[in-house]
This record gives structure tokens, sequence and C-alpha cells, in this order.
């Protein structure tokens, strides 16, 4: 066998070996912006209107998980679509 050939245990996989998308850090802000407006701002706005005509915090609060529950089932549903649609090759 070739010397240049095996890479040993110490050698760092390339981008295009592990090409999967990941990078080490934290995420962007673009990145997350849909999980923080879907998970924090429009739940809390949802409340904030709610509990405002409801006059009591149990139907803001019932109102507010279902919209959250809706939002994730939304996001996991068209990504099980997408992931479906596109053919791999």
């Amino acid at each position: 066998m070739d010397a240049g050939s095996d890479p040993g245990p110490d050698a760092v996989p390339t981008a295009a070996a592990d090409d999967d998308g990941w990078e080490p850090g934290p995420p962007s802000i673009r990145a997350m912006a849909p999980s923080i407006v879907g998970g924090a701002v429009v739940p809390l706005a949802v409340h904030t209107i709610v509990r405002h005509r409801a006059g009591i915090d149990t139907i803001a609060l019932v109102s507010t998980a279902f919209l959250g529950g809706l939002f994730g089932f939304t996001i996991w549903y068209s990504r099980l679509v997408r992931a479906r649609a596109v053919p791999t090759a």
C-alpha cells in the first residue's frame, strides 16, 4: 500500500468527505429567525391579544399552546414533504 494513501488516526476529515452542512459554532441569527419568531414572538403576541379579550389566563395559555404545537407540526410536516419530494441521487 502507498504510504501517502493512509491518513492515519490523526487525520481531519475534509468537507468533501463529510458534506452534511454542519459547521462548528452557534448558528447564525438568520438561521434561527424562523424558530425565534414561531417559538417566542408569535406565541407571546397571541397570549397578549387573547388574554385581554378573554379576561382569563387559562384560555390564553391554551390558545398559545395550541398555536405553538401547530407551528411545530407545520415545520415538521413541511420538512417531511420536502425530504420525500426531492429525490436523492
